[in-house]
C-alpha cells in the first residue's frame, strides 16, 4: 500500500505509532550518553517543545499526552526514545502539513489520537529558531 503512494518506510528504532512525514515537517533529536539520561528526564524535550508552542499559539489549547503534544485535541508533535550503541536518543517529529486524509488510508483505524499539524500562526522557521536558541 505504501509503495502505491510512493512513500518510503524508515525504521527509527524507537517506539510508538506511525508517523507520516512531509518535506516541510521538522524532526528534532537529542543524542545523549547513557550517563546524561539519568540527569535529563525523559520528558525534557517534550516539555520544552510544549512551552515553545504555547508561546506562539496562545489562542489554542496545547497539552502533553504521554509523548505527544496536542493542539486543540489533534496530535502535532510525536516523540519517542531509542538506543543506538552506547547513545540514547530522544526524538520528536513536528508536523507542519495536514496528512489526516492520508493517515486515514495508511494508518490503523483504531488510533487513539487524531493527526493534525502546527497551525499557520507558528512557522517552521520560527519554531526551528526557537529550538536552536533553547539548546545553545
Amino acid at each position: 500500500l505504501f509503495e502505491n503512494y510512493g512513500i518510503p518506510i524508515y525504521e527509527t528504532h524507537g517506539e510508538g505509532g506511525t508517523i507520516i512525514s512531509g518535506p516541510n515537517d521538522l524532526d528534532v533529536a537529542l543524542v545523549l550518553d547513557r550517563n546524561d539520561w539519568d540527569v535529563i528526564k525523559s520528558n525534557y524535550l517534550i516539555e520544552a517543545l510544549a512551552q515553545m508552542v504555547k508561546k506562539y499559539l496562545p489562542n489554542h489549547t496545547i497539552e502533553i499526552d504521554n509523548n505527544d503534544i496536542l493542539c486543540d485535541g489533534k496530535k502535532i508533535i510525536g516523540a519517542t526514545t531509542g538506543e543506538v550503541g552506547s547513545k540514547l536518543l530522544y526524538m520528536a517529529h513536528i508536523s507542519f502539513y495536514d496528512f489526516s486524509a492520508l493517515a486515514e488510508i495508511l494508518c490503523d483505524k483504531d488510533s487513539s489520537k487524531t493527526p493534525g499539524c502546527v497551525p499557520a500562526e507558528l512557522s517552521r522557521a520560527t519554531l526551528l529558531e526557537e529550538i536552536e536558541s533553547y539548546f545553545k
